[in-house]
C-alpha cells in the first residue's frame, strides 16, 4: 500500500494490504526504480504511496485505506491535483 523510509537509516518499510510490514534495509531510491511509476508515488521525502490504496486527497493531506493518514509536499500542489484526480480521491 504504501512505504516509508525511516529517518537518518537505509530501513525501509514496505506496509502490505495483508497487513503486515516487511522491513529491509534497501534506499526509497532504489524501490522507486524497481516500482511502476503509473501506480507508486513519492508524495514526500521518505514516502512513497499506491494510489489504488488511497481513500481520499484533501489538499495535500492523503488518508489510507488502513486508517494511515501522510502529509504531502508543500511544493507539490499539481502532483496532488493530478493524483486527486487519478484516484478519484475526495473528502
Amino acid at each position: 500500500m504504501y512505504i516509508v523510509k525511516t529517518k537518518g537509516t537505509q530501513i525501509t518499510e514496505f506496509h502490505l494490504t495483508d497487513g503486515r510490514t516487511i522491513t529491509k534495509y534497501i534506499s526509497l531510491r532504489d524501490c522507486k526504480a524497481e516500482l511502476s511509476s503509473d501506480i507508486f508515488y513519492n508524495i514526500t521525502k521518505g514516502v512513497l504511496i499506491n494510489i489504488n490504496h488511497v481513500k481520499c486527497i484533501n489538499r495535500r493531506t492523503y488518508h489510507m485505506k488502513d486508517g494511515e493518514v501522510f502529509e504531502g509536499k508543500l511544493k507539490g500542489y499539481k502532483l496532488h491535483q493530478s493524483l486527486k484526480e487519478k484516484c478519484g480521491g475526495t473528502v
